[in-house]
């Protein structure tokens, strides 16, 4: 992890213990620029990734899929965006569904493949699936984890590029 992404992670920490006195919380520097919204559950950055690219990362409430977000990638539905990130050419996004675990991977393996991605490798285990893909310059991870308590999972997407 790169001391920029840290510096953006201690901020987000640190905002959201002051936010809680009134809520809400804005900070700008030349980087960029930290949102919290204690209330409302949510958080956002806008700035510079220090290698002349942009960093946006949302989550909470009012978190959802980015424009950038590639059409051909699957999007889990019924699903919340909890997190979504894009920086440096690489697109992620975590999602919640109440769907089981298992019913969400099957799904992702017949969309993925319907949509002209290969898939490259795939990983189970009693809690998480993992599936690789590839497609032209891009490569997606799939990754979804289940709740055993409640049944409910997690997705986690991102979409880089082929790196040879």
């Amino acid at each position: 992890m790169n001391s920029k992404l840290q510096l953006i992670i201690l901020i987000l920490a640190s905002l959201t213990l002051l936010a809680s006195c009134d809520g809400k919380k804005k900070i700008k520097t030349e980087d960029g620029t930290v949102e919290i919204d204690v209330n409302k559950g949510e958080y956002t950055f806008q700035g510079k990734d220090g290698k002349g690219g942009t960093v946006s990362i949302s989550g909470g409430g009012g978190a959802k899929i980015p424009d950038s977000f590639p059409a051909d990638v699957h999007v889990y539905k019924p699903s919340i965006v909890t997190t979504a990130m894009s920086m440096a050419g690489t697109e992620t996004v975590m999602l919640q569904t109440d769907d089981p675990a298992e019913k969400v991977i099957e799904k992702y393996v017949q969309e993925m493949a319907d949509s002209g991605w290969e898939q490259i490798s795939e990983m189970n285990t009693p809690v998480m699936s993992a599936r690789n893909y590839e497609k032209d310059d891009r490569r997606v991870s799939v990754n979804v984890i289940a709740d055993p308590k409640s049944g409910k999972a997690t997705i986690n997407l991102s979409v880089t590029p082929k790196r040879n």
